[in-house]
């Protein structure tokens, strides 16, 4: 990864964050200075410092491995529609025969002939 990757990503999670650079120095344990140099690429995070972030963003160190853009899922505008399935696959294929699985008359409770007279 590149010190250019690295600083596109590390500014990606902490917006996602909602954290300003001297919020995030805070957390971390650095300088803001230091966070900004990081950001513009300036400077290369050594492992500590990686950690450091991590934590403080609420993210595993892997999560800085992934190319700038690359995670998002969600984007902004309105959402694909889902695809339309064919009318042939939600429909039965064979009707039902006419023999015993023939539609019954229905049957009226006791009940309901004494009411109705």
């Amino acid at each position: 990864m590149t010190a250019a990757n690295f600083a596109h990503r590390l500014k990606e999670l902490r917006v996602q964050a909602g954290l300003t650079q001297e919020a995030l120095a805070e957390r971390a344990s650095m300088s803001k200075a230091g966070v900004a140099d990081l950001e513009q690429g300036r400077r290369e995070p050594g492992w500590g410092t990686v950690i450091a972030l991590a934590n403080a963003l609420g993210v595993t160190c892997q999560d800085f491995m992934v190319l700038a853009g690359e995670k998002e899922s969600a984007k902004r505008g309105r959402p694909r529609s889902t695809p339309v399935q064919p009318e042939a696959a939600t429909k039965p294929t064979a009707e039902p025969a006419s023999g015993s699985m023939a539609k019954k008359p229905a049957v009226r409770s006791k009940t309901a002939k004494n009411r109705d007279g």
